[in-house]
């Protein structure tokens, strides 16, 4: 059998619970057909939950504080590193892309990148919100910015590159243009596997899903029109392409009892695109031949925060010849694992790819339920956590001028994100604003408890921050042991039951969807 090929898919905003098979409550028959045939990660985790970064573990295999540019040595010694949208690939640099195409792999992208150079490096333009995407000068700019996309991702690795969101849907495209368009992107994704997946060489292909993030869709669904894009107007509509229409969503949530909201419109969405792909694999002969990686970017309860209501995310592994399918691998892994393990699987080195922090877990897939690492590290803002297979331990600090800020009155208590107010993280972690935060994974999986203060629990909270300086000494030496004093302090404290009456979940200015996201 020759070298097989890669088909990695990313959701975005995606707790495990929303498949099928993890329990949830949508229907997504492909992805829990996917399941069936492959391997169920149960404690699969982001290093980083939020967009940019997350992608950046994914394709590097090295956490998100090293891909900062501009991020030096010397800078590392004297400022926390503040972790956020700011991690990106560029040109010339080596990830999962360019080493599989060394290696003989013709890659392709289709879909949600958010890990590339901002727009102004590459050359795109930004449009005003009240631009109308239907008239012809928009849509020119909206035209060239999809060429600008689509070159940046040659640049960077990719052989092929179609149906590219360079962000979030609403980044820099006029209002009326802030939709999604799934079927768009599965055109992107069969085009390129009619081209390439002929078995003459393997490939790689990741496409990359936005239908769970916002903006809402479920009420508008079938008036969305879909021949409107990110990329501009298209020439004919995708949906044939795709398989089912937009209408069929509603009708199959409706036979089987299911209230048609963001979230259940957005997965059938996207499983419908997950059924439309592996149908090609299969009508092509190379579904036996080709790994299959199902995760998301990041959950959602938790995102922008360091707990594992946000890194927790569903992982499936099909693996050629669906070798241990229907397989529960209970260890805990993490994205910047993906990388070693891929690599591992296909025989390749990954020696060219620098600093490589993740670890194979193969033995895991091979069925092994021994964990590859006694720990996990996670970062966001100015937030660093680490977590054992019982106990998860989250450091929170400030920046010296957040903390005058705050002592002098200028600020309300400022959240992980550097934002003032409460997140949705914090609403659902009573314990999310306390500088040192300990939670016993096995009793309290839902880290509601901070036992971080509990004598008997001292020896424990010792060892966890021990392996978090293990972590920030390499990475970031500037990440102080210990709080500011005025984090302990009762001005602080009034500060953030102050910080719960701006509700950052319930802005005006963010309608993302009705479900309460922001």
């Amino acid at each position: 059998m020759s070298q097989p090929n890669v088909l990695f898919i990313l959701s975005d905003d995606t707790d495990p619970d929303y498949l099928g098979c993890y329990g949830g409550p949508y229907l997504t028959p492909n992805l829990d057909a996917l399941r069936a045939d492959g391997i169920q990660m149960m404690q699969a985790h982001v290093a980083t939950p939020i967009c940019c970064p997350s992608r950046f573990n994914y394709f590097t295999g090295q956490y998100a504080c090293r891909g900062i540019p501009g991020k030096t040595g010397a800078e590392a010694e004297k400022r926390i590193t503040d972790v956020g949208f700011n991690a990106v690939i560029s040109p010339g640099e080596e990830h999962l892309a360019s080493l599989l195409q060394r290696n003989g792999y013709v890659t392709g992208f289709t879909g949600k990148c958010h890990m590339g150079r901002p727009k102004s490096e590459i050359g795109a333009a930004s449009l005003p919100g009240d631009g109308d995407p239907r008239t012809p000068e928009v849509e020119a700019v909206m035209r060239a910015n999809q060429q600008c996309y689509l070159e940046e991702l040659r640049r960077i690795g990719f052989d092929y590159a179609a149906s590219v969101t360079w962000g979030n849907i609403d980044d820099g495209v006029p209002r009326a243009a802030w939709i999604h368009n799934q079927e768009w992107i599965t055109s992107g994704a069969l085009d390129f596997l009619r081209r390439h997946g002929t078995g003459e060489k393997p490939f790689f292909l990741h496409m990359a899903t936005n239908v769970i993030h916002g903006p809402e869709h479920a009420a508008n669904i079938v008036d969305l029109d879909p021949t409107l894009c990110y990329g501009g107007r298209l020439r004919e509509d995708p949906t044939p392409a795709h398989g089912n229409d937009r209408k069929s969503l509603l009708d199959r949530l409706k036979a089987a009892g299911v209230p048609a909201t963001h979230r259940s419109v957005g997965m059938l969405w996207l499983d419908d695109a997950v059924g439309a792909v592996v149908r090609e694999l299969k009508e092509s002969g190379q579904y036996d031949n080709t790994i299959i990686v199902f995760a998301a970017d990041h959950g959602v309860e938790g995102k922008f925060s360091t707990h594992g209501s946000g890194t927790r995310v569903p992982c499936l592994w099909k693996l050629p010849g669906s070798v241990r399918a229907g397989h529960r691998a209970r260890p805990q892994v993490q994205n910047v694992d993906f990388l070693p393990t891929l690599a591992d699987l296909l025989g390749l080195e990954v020696g060219n790819v620098p600093a490589v922090d993740g670890t194979s877990y193969l033995a895991v897939l091979e069925g092994s339920q021994e964990a590859a690492r006694e720990d996990l590290y996670f970062e966001f803002g100015t937030q660093r956590a680490v977590q054992t297979r019982d106990w998860k331990y989250i450091a929170f600090r400030y920046h010296a001028e957040a903390v005058e800020a705050m002592r002098s009155g200028r600020s309300t208590a400022i959240n992980p994100a550097g934002r003032t107010g409460i997140s949705r993280a914090q609403k659902m972690h009573p314990g999310a604003w306390d500088p040192d935060q300990l939670y016993d994974r096995l009793r309290d999986p839902g880290e509601r408890m901070n036992m971080a203060s509990w004598d008997q629990n001292q020896p424990i909270l010792a060892d966890m921050k021990a392996r978090l300086r293990r972590y920030t000494a390499d990475m970031n030496p500037a990440f102080p042991d210990e709080a500011d004093p005025f984090q302990h302090s009762a001005p602080f404290r009034e500060l953030t039951r102050a910080a719960t009456a701006i509700d950052l979940c319930d802005l005006p200015h963010q309608p993302w969807y009705a479900e309460g996201w922001y």
